[in-house]
C-alpha cells in the first residue's frame, strides 16, 4: 500500500511530487529513513507517497507501480536489492515521467537518473585496514555478504584491494574466502566453526562484511572459548551489533548515517522534480551507462568513540549499555 506523508501547500500552489519506494516499512532501518524524509519533505513543503513491499520484490514492484499511476510523482525513490525488480520499476517510472533515484543499491538499465548511497569500496577499505593495524599477520578468515547484493560486492572489492597483496607477500595468511548466504547468522556460525576446526582454532582475524554475520562469528568463537579474544569486524552499527562492540566481542562496526542518506534523497529529489541537477560526487557504471552520483563517507565505531552514535541521536546510552552513562 501507500500513503502520503503530507499534503499541499496551504497557499494552494502545487507541491512537489516524491515516490518512494522500500523493501518494508517495519524493519529498524527503513523505519528511520521513512521518518526523516517524511520530516525533510514536511520542511520543505513536498508531498511523500510511500510503497513498502513488506520485504517481498515482486509485492514492492506491484505497489509503486500502482503509486505512480495513482500521485503521478515527478521523481520516485527507489531503494531495491534486487537488481532486476529495480531496474524494471525504474523503466516503469521514467514511462510515467519520473526521473530515478536509486537510493541505498545502484540499479542497472538506462532510466536512473542519479545514485545515492554510502562509499562501499571505501567501506571495505577502512574495515581491512583498521583490521591489520590491530592483528598484523597471522591466519586471516575473509566472510562477505551476499554476492546478489551490489553493496556487498563492493565491500568486497575494497577489503580485497587491502588483503590480497597482505596475503601475497606472505604479511597474513588468508585461509578462507567465503560468502555468507543472504546476512545469516546461522550460515555464518557454521562456516565460522568449520574453519577454526579445519585450523584448530588458528585463526587469529575474522573480516565480515556485515553486523548480522558478525553476530554468528561471534558465536562460534564462543564455541570455541574465543570471543572476545579474536577480533571480528562489522558493518551498519545495528543495535546489537553496538552492544558487542561495547562488551568487546566485535572489534568494530561501521556508522551509516542513513539520516543523513535519507535527508540528501529529498534534497535531491526536489531539486530534479525543477529540473535541477543534484550534486554529485562521482559517477558510478551500473553496467548500461555512468550515473551521476552522490557516495556518502562512513565513520568506524570501535569501543574508543561509540558516544558518537549518542551523540548523533542514532542510538541513546541505555540502549547500548542498559543504563544512562
Amino acid at each position: 500500500m501507500f500513503f502520503p506523508a503530507c499534503h499541499k501547500k496551504q497557499d494552494g500552489s502545487k507541491a512537489v511530487v516524491i515516490g518512494l519506494s522500500v523493501p518494508s516499512e517495519t524493519d529498524e532501518r527503513w523505519v528511520r529513513d521513512i521518518y526523516v524524509l517524511k520530516r525533510k519533505v514536511s520542511e520543505l513543503g513536498a508531498e511523500l507517497y510511500v510503497s513498502s513491499g513488506d520485504s517481498n520484490a515482486a509485492l514492492q514492484m506491484s505497489r509503486s507501480l500502482q503509486m505512480l499511476k495513482a500521485v503521478n510523482p515527478s521523481v520516485l525513490i527507489i531503494a531495491s536489492q534486487d537488481r532486476e525488480i529495480g531496474m524494471q520499476m525504474s523503466a516503469k517510472a521514467h514511462e510515467a515521467g519520473a526521473k530515478v533515484i536509486a537510493y541505498e543499491w545502484l540499479l542497472p538499465g538506462k532510466d536512473v537518473d542519479f545514485y545515492l548511497s554510502f562509499d562501499y569500496l571505501g567501506i571495505g577499505r577502512k574495515q581491512a585496514r583498521y583490521l591489520n593495524k590491530v592483528v598484523n599477520g597471522g591466519n586471516y578468515v575473509f566472510f562477505y555478504g551476499a554476492e546478489d547484493d551490489n553493496n556487498y560486492k563492493f565491500m568486497k572489492q575494497g577489503a580485497m584491494e587491502i588483503l590480497k597483496p597482505l596475503a601475497e607477500s606472505g604479511h597474513i595468511n588468508l585461509i578462507a574466502d567465503k560468502e555468507v548466504s543472504d546476512w545469516n547468522a546461522d550460515d555464518a556460525a557454521r562456516k565460522a566453526d568449520s574453519v577454526l576446526k579445519d585450523y584448530s582454532d588458528d585463526v587469529q582475524a575474522f573480516l565480515v562484511s556485515d553486523d548480522v554475520a558478525a553476530g554468528g562469528v561471534i558465536t562460534a568463537l564462543a564455541w570455541h572459548g574465543l570471543a572476545g579474544k579474536v577480533p571480528v569486524t562489522g558493518e551498519s552499527s545495528s543495535l546489537a551489533a553496538v552492544q558487542r562492540v561495547a562488551r568487546g566481542t566485535q572489534l568494530l562496526t561501521i556508522f551509516k548515517d542513513s539520516q543523513l542518506l535519507a535527508s540528501t534523497a529529498v534534497d535531491a529529489a526536489v531539486s530534479m522534480s525543477v529540473g535541477g541537477t543534484p550534486p554529485s560526487n562521482t559517477q558510478v557504471n551500473n553496467g548500461t551507462k555512468d550515473v551521476p552520483a552522490l557516495l556518502l563517507d562512513t565513520v568506524i565505531i570501535d569501543k574508543g568513540n561509540i558516544n558518537l552514535l549518542v551523540q548523533s541521536g542514532y542510538l541513546t546510552a541505555k540502549q547500548i549499555y542498559g543504563k544512562e552513562i
